[in-house]
C-alpha cells in the first residue's frame, strides 16, 4: 500500500474538521430555530388567553321567559330586573308609579276605597283628578261602589308597561273580579296614560304616598277586544 504524503494527510484532516464543523453548525441552527418557534408559540398562547380574559366581561347572556296567556293565547316576553341598575333609574321609577297608579285606580276594595281614591287624586293633575272624581261619585251608576259594593273585590295584575314616548305609557293589565262566593273572573284591559313629575307634595302625609310628585295628566282605559 503506497504511503500517504504529508500534504494529502493535512488536507484530509482539514476536510474532516470542516465537515464536522458544518454538521455542528447545522444542528445548532436547527436547535436555535426550534427554540424560536417554541418561544413564539408561548407568546401567542399568552396573548390569546389575555384576549379571551379581556373579552369575557363583555359577553353577556340575557335570559328571558315567554309567558303565554291560556285564555287568549297571547305571548309576551317577561324580563327580569337584575344587577344594581338593569334599566335606567328614571325608567324604573316611572314603571313603579305607573303600575301603582293603575292598581289604585282600577282596583276595588270597599274598606280601602276612600284611601285609594285619595291616592289616585293625589297622583293626578287637577283636570284628571276631577274626571276621576266624577267617575267614582255614587251618583254615577257605573261607579265601582255601585257595581261591586261591599261584596265585590277587584285585584289588578299588571301584564306589561310600554313607553310610547318619554311621557306616554301603555299599560296592559288584567282585572280579577271576585263577587261574593262566585268564581273569580279575569278581564284584560289596556290603559293609555300621559304623566309628568312636579314638585313633591307639601304635607308629609301626602309625601308618604307620592314622594316624587308623580302626576297623571290624561288617562283612558278600555277592555281588550
Amino acid at each position: 500500500m503506497p504511503a500517504v504524503k504529508a500534504e494529502k494527510k493535512d488536507e484530509y484532516f482539514q476536510t474532516s474538521r470542516t465537515w464536522e464543523y458544518d454538521r455542528f453548525r447545522a444542528a445548532a441552527g436547527r436547535e436555535k430555530l426550534a427554540w424560536i418557534i417554541a418561544a413564539v408559540a408561548v407568546v401567542l398562547a399568552i396573548v390569546a388567553v389575555a384576549a379571551v380574559a379581556m373579552l369575557t366581561p363583555l359577553k353577556t347572556v340575557d335570559p328571558f321567559v315567554i309567558r303565554v296567556d291560556r285564555s287568549s293565547g297571547e305571548t309576551q316576553i317577561v324580563t327580569a330586573l337584575k344587577g344594581p341598575q338593569p334599566r335606567t333609574y328614571d325608567e324604573a321609577v316611572n314603571r313603579y308609579f305607573i303600575a301603582q297608579y293603575v292598581r289604585l285606580r282600577e282596583g276595588w276594595l270597599n274598606d280601602a276605597a276612600r284611601e285609594n281614591a285619595y291616592a289616585v287624586m293625589l297622583m293626578s293633575d287637577q283636570n284628571e283628578a276631577q274626571r276621576y272624581l266624577n267617575s267614582v261619585q255614587s251618583s254615577n251608576r257605573n261607579a265601582p261602589s255601585n257595581i261591586y259594593g261591599d261584596k265585590g273585590f277587584v285585584s289588578i295584575s299588571i301584564r306589561s308597561i310600554s313607553f310610547l314616548s318619554q311621557t306616554v305609557a301603555q299599560v296592559r293589565y288584567s282585572k280579577i273580579i271576585t263577587y261574593g262566593q262566585s268564581a273569580p273572573i279575569a278581564q284584560n284591559w289596556n290603559a293609555i296614560l300621559t304623566f309628568k313629575f312636579t314638585t313633591a307634595p307639601e304635607h308629609e302625609k301626602d309625601r308618604n304616598i307620592n314622594p316624587l310628585g308623580f302626576q297623571v295628566v290624561n288617562y283612558r282605559s278600555d277592555p281588550e277586544a
